[in-house]
């Protein structure tokens, strides 16, 4: 009777974790190398090239959102490439990143706050600023965001007239 030798297979499951760890990592680096590619981008007022490259991060990034610190990172990410969009109006990208965001993290207050001023400046919709900033205001009632959006609240009440527009200029920072 022969012996037939196969290879060790012990330490293959451990081998192919750790790939896939250097894989995602791999992945992981090349996601924030576009990030910074599109910061730049913006640093040097080429917002359309800057949006572009905010767009890549985003498919690189999501399929990285299997771990808790990656989801962390990328939600980071997702607020500061708001303020970005915010403050070169490009309001559809706003909505895109907020609506992203959300669906990671569906009461994360900051963007909840945000998409109330989104809805208050770009949709000019009274109603769904308020409803936004009232669920902003009830997700953690003592914090920075919620006085924000009662302020938000209190204004549009005093202020019927559209045409007023309160200085919401302060995004709300993750």
């Amino acid at each position: 009777m022969s012996l037939l030798l196969l290879p060790s297979f012990a330490n293959a499951a451990t081998d192919y974790a750790e790939a896939g760890r250097l894989i995602a990592e791999g992945e992981l680096n090349k996601a924030q190398a576009v990030l910074a590619r599109g910061k730049s981008y913006y640093s040097n007022q080429k917002f359309d090239e800057a949006v572009s490259e905010f767009d890549r991060y985003m498919k690189h990034m999501r399929p990285l959102t299997t771990t808790d610190t990656n989801r962390a990172i990328y939600i980071r990410d997702l607020h500061e490439i708001s303020q970005i969009c915010f403050g070169i109006k490009r309001y559809d990208e706003v909505r895109k990143v907020l609506d992203e965001i959300l669906s990671l993290s569906p009461h994360d207050q900051s963007a909840i706050y945000n998409l109330g001023i989104y809805y208050y400046k770009y949709e000019h919709s009274r109603q769904k600023a308020y409803k936004s900033f009232s669920k902003a205001a009830e997700i953690d009632p003592s914090s920075y965001t919620a006085s924000k959006a009662r302020y938000a609240i209190e204004f549009m009440r005093a202020n019927p007239d559209s045409r007023i527009e309160p200085d919401l200029s302060f995004i709300d920072k993750e």
